[in-house]
């Protein structure tokens, strides 16, 4: 599908600099809870079945996203943009001023509608904006959102320590700068497909697009979510909760999960930029194998090499992001974000399930337990993967 450019963007490389920005602003506010979560848990008295609940009401309307795909290509990409950095900002920053357990689930449940609104249509934004080296642009918007996870516990736990975790409202101007320049710099450019007479609606358009790819493509990357939703989604959502449950205090828990994002930058970064050279799924075969040994790795490692397990784990169980979004973009789909949003519906409600059962087992047998449970079956994911990816 192409889209009008009403006005050219004077510079694409600041253009997806600027959406990988936005992207960095936004997940810094939506990496709030992990941090806090030992806090929230203490002040409601929650088990962590009722703390898994929290994780996985902000990704619930990630069932909407083949929706949210289907009018943000009607209506124009940059305007969901620029009303979510915003909006999600707004909401994560008050979860510290709730009355109760089911505000605070409200708030997440708004912030989770703005933060799909803004993934959806972001990776088919960069499409447009790129000329070549599409999976090097995903690298970078990808590289945002893990520096985000990176720095925004560390910029979480610093406010609650200095203002109290009633006061994160002082950072609610960071998300309306964003929103601010995003409106300045794409004034003008409508990222909006051309009208079509008889154009059929949302439900035709992703039913179809689901059974003419099913086999070749959503199929084997189910299998890589289970990959990941086993590993990578429990440890970002509990690292500070297992932290501090081994006794480490809740900066360490928040260095912790800085440092995981750090290292995931690198591995997005090398990812990236290898599989524009040497293949999407030669890439992905490896990460659906390398990440389950790495996260085993993690949870035998003692004290002295926690921080080296932690490396390694954030290098390759965050890395496939850019890959999948470059696969499904080179698709060339007739509707693009609804594509988009099928394959990050998929992404979002398996980490929801992965991370509720998990709350669910951990209360059952135990925290170490069951991260032990789950990281064996995320070695399931490596077969699928391997066998029913395209070759070609």
């Amino acid at each position: 599908m192409k889209y009008h450019l009403k006005n050219h963007v004077d510079s694409t490389v600041f253009s997806i600099l600027l959406v990988s920005a936005a992207h960095l602003v936004h997940d810094i506010f939506t990496s709030f809870l992990a941090p806090v979560l030992p806090i929230l848990i203490e002040k409601y008295g929650m088990t962590l079945s009722l703390a898994g609940i929290l994780v996985v009401i902000l990704r619930l309307p990630s069932i909407l996203n083949p929706l949210i795909g289907y009018f943000s290509d009607n209506i124009g990409l940059k305007y969901f943009l620029v009303t979510s950095v915003s909006v999600t900002g707004i909401c994560m920053c008050l979860i510290g001023n709730t009355g109760n357990y089911t505000v605070l689930l409200i708030l997440l449940l708004i912030a989770g509608i703005s933060n799909a609104c803004f993934h959806v249509p972001a990776p088919v934004m960069l499409k447009h904006l790129t000329k070549k080296g599409l999976g090097a642009s995903m690298s970078s918007f990808q590289i945002g959102g893990e520096l985000s996870r990176a720095i925004g516990p560390l910029i979480v736990i610093t406010a609650v320590e200095f203002w109290g975790i009633e006061n994160l409202f002082y950072i609610i101007p960071l998300g309306l700068a964003m929103s601010l320049l995003l409106l300045w710099h794409f004034r003008g450019v409508s990222f909006k497909p051309p009208q079509k007479e008889g154009r059929s609606g949302i439900t035709r358009n992703y039913i179809s697009i689901i059974s003419n790819n099913a086999r070749t493509l959503f199929i084997p990357l189910s299998g890589l979510l289970i990959t990941k939703s086993c590993t990578a989604s429990i440890i970002a959502a509990f690292l500070p909760t297992l932290l501090v449950k081994r006794g480490k205090p809740l900066w360490f828990g928040g260095s912790a999960l800085s440092i995981l994002y750090v290292s995931a930058i690198a591995g997005i970064f090398f990812a990236g930029n290898l599989s524009d050279k040497i293949g999407r799924r030669k890439m992905l075969v490896f990460y659906s194998f390398i990440t389950p040994v790495s996260m085993l790795l993690f949870l035998l490692s003692g004290d002295n090499l926690l921080f080296p397990a932690i490396i390694l784990l954030g290098f390759v169980a965050f890395s496939y992001t850019p890959i999948v979004l470059s696969l499904i973009q080179e698709k060339n789909f007739s509707y693009p974000s609804v594509a988009n949003g099928i394959f990050m519906a998929m992404s979002f409600l398996m980490s929801s399930v992965s991370i509720l059962l998990f709350g669910w087992l951990s209360d059952q047998v135990g925290f170490h337990t069951a991260m032990y449970v789950f990281t064996f079956c995320s070695f399931a994911g490596f077969p699928v993967v391997y066998f029913m990816l395209d070759k070609k």
